[in-house]
This record gives structure tokens, C-alpha cells and sequence, in this order.
């Protein structure tokens, strides 16, 4: 793993030459053809490509067909881009095209059309989260006071437990059943993803 990181940056930083695999051309008769090369560049690629061009050349409209190819080829992607924004308008497209995405951020900062895919409603919207509530209230409840019960600390411990696991086991169903993750750079560094991994990175900067 060490070794494919050093690597990685030694071909971000031009120390190394980026290599490219062969694979079937794909053809997007509704994209041009800069596009098309484009998003057969970015399928190709093994460590990274580089797509750009002037403003409304139609560069994300490309990034979103390159996404939805990949999507052929792997279980899960993710999506960045440096605003939240611009991480809502990636999603959008990819939305309406029914993709599965899993929006991560701060819900005030999301659009309207994108708070049905955030990552705080779909764990509201679980069916497990009734469960999840209401043992987290019992716990609430039954915190404090003096003279406490074996037997109620017991139970408490166990409720403890069973919440963890009710946590772990939302979260998880989550991000097993999205295509792409998508969230800002910096939402990037958000705890749910501390040890998510991804074997592509789309960054429409």
C-alpha cells in the first residue's frame, strides 16, 4: 500500500510517467467528440487523468458520464469537489440519472433536491433508527442518581450495546448500498469516512 502511494505521487508531481490501461472504446453519441476521448482517458487511466478545458466546454457533464462508466467496472466511487455546491450539482446529475448517492456534509449546506440523499436523513429514514432513538432516550433517562442497581447498571450496559451495534450496523447499510459518495474536499475528513476506502476519486475542481 506504501508502495502504490509513493508511487501515486511521484506521477502527481511529474517524477513519473502516468501509465494507461487498453480498454474497449465506450461511444456517448450526446457527447462530443473531446468529450468522449475524454472520458475514455479517464477509464483508461491507472493512476490518474486530467481532464481540462475552457469554461462550459461541458467538463463535469463529462466527469458525470466517466463516473457512470466506471460504475460498470466497480461497486463504489467517490465524488469531490472543492465547494458544497458544486458537490450538489455532481450529485444532482447523477441523481436523475438513478444513481445511488450518498450525500455527506452539513445538511444546511446541502441544496434542497440533495437533503433526500444526505447521509443524516437516510440514517433518520432507516428502519432501525425507531430502535436506535429509542434506546438512546431510555439512556438518557436512566443516567444519574445515586445508589444505582447491579442489575440496572447490567441493563444499561446492555442497551449501551446494543445501541453500538444498531449504529454500526445503520452505517454501515448506508454505505454499502451507495454507488457514490460524495461530499467537499474538506468533508472529505468527516469521521464516517475515516476508514472508508475507494479504489477510484473523481474531483471536479
Amino acid at each position: 500500500e506504501d508502495r502504490k502511494l509513493q508511487h501515486l505521487r511521484a506521477v502527481l508531481i511529474g517524477d513519473e510517467q502516468p501509465s494507461f490501461r487498453t480498454e474497449q472504446p465506450v461511444t456517448f453519441p450526446w457527447l462530443n467528440t473531446s468529450q468522449q476521448k475524454a472520458v475514455q482517458k479517464v477509464l483508461c487511466a491507472r493512476e490518474v487523468a486530467i481532464v481540462h478545458g475552457p469554461p462550459g466546454t461541458g467538463k463535469t457533464t463529462t466527469l458525470v458520464e466517466a463516473i457512470i462508466e466506471t460504475l460498470q467496472r466497480e461497486t463504489q466511487v467517490m465524488v469531490c469537489a472543492p465547494s458544497n455546491a458544486a458537490v450538489d450539482w455532481i450529485s444532482e446529475q447523477l441523481s436523475r440519472r438513478g444513481v445511488n448517492v450518498l450525500r455527506v456534509g452539513n445538511p444546511l449546506r446541502m441544496s434542497t433536491e440533495m437533503l433526500d440523499c444526505s447521509y443524516e436523513r437516510r440514517y433518520a429514514a432507516h428502519p432501525d433508527y425507531s430502535e436506535l432513538w429509542s434506546i438512546r432516550k431510555a439512556l438518557r433517562e436512566g443516567r444519574g442518581g445515586e445508589g444505582k442497581s447491579r442489575e440496572k447498571q447490567a441493563r444499561l450496559a446492555k442497551m449501551r450495546d446494543r445501541a453500538t451495534e444498531l449504529e454500526i450496523k445503520i452505517q454501515y447499510e448506508l454505505f454499502d448500498q451507495a454507488r457514490v459518495v460524495a461530499c467537499s474536499l474538506i468533508g472529505s475528513n468527516y469521521h464516517i469516512l475515516e476508514h472508508k476506502h475507494f479504489s477510484t476519486l473523481f474531483i471536479d475542481e
